[in-house]
């Protein structure tokens, strides 16, 4: 499987523009279900898990990462996949610094 910056200089070499997003991951516990009334019901994920995971997607371009994810998510992955462990950062909401890593 080729890593995001290696099928980007794929495609570069191809003369095709380059593939750009950026990805948040975290775990834990969340609420799943419809949400809403009157005919305005919409399937959702709601709680802190969900805003942590939007809060560190909204960091990928602050780091230059195509793909960052929560020391929860890092310590239920093996050691096949390599990181890049970041500054301790302090999210949106929270005021406790949390450990991030980036993906190669």
């Amino acid at each position: 499987m080729q890593t995001p910056d290696a099928l980007n200089e794929a495609f570069e070499q191809e003369g095709l523009p380059p593939l750009r997003h950026g990805i948040g991951l975290h775990c834990g516990e969340a609420v799943a279900g419809n949400i809403g009334g009157g005919g305005r019901l919409s399937y959702a994920l709601v709680g802190d898990t969900v805003n942590m995971g939007s809060r560190i997607q909204g960091l990928t371009g602050k780091f230059g990462a195509q793909i960052l994810l929560s020391e929860a998510v890092g310590k239920k992955l093996n050691a096949h996949h390599e990181f890049e462990e970041l500054p301790p950062t302090v999210v949106k909401g929270k005021t406790e610094p949390i450990k991030l890593f980036k993906a190669l």
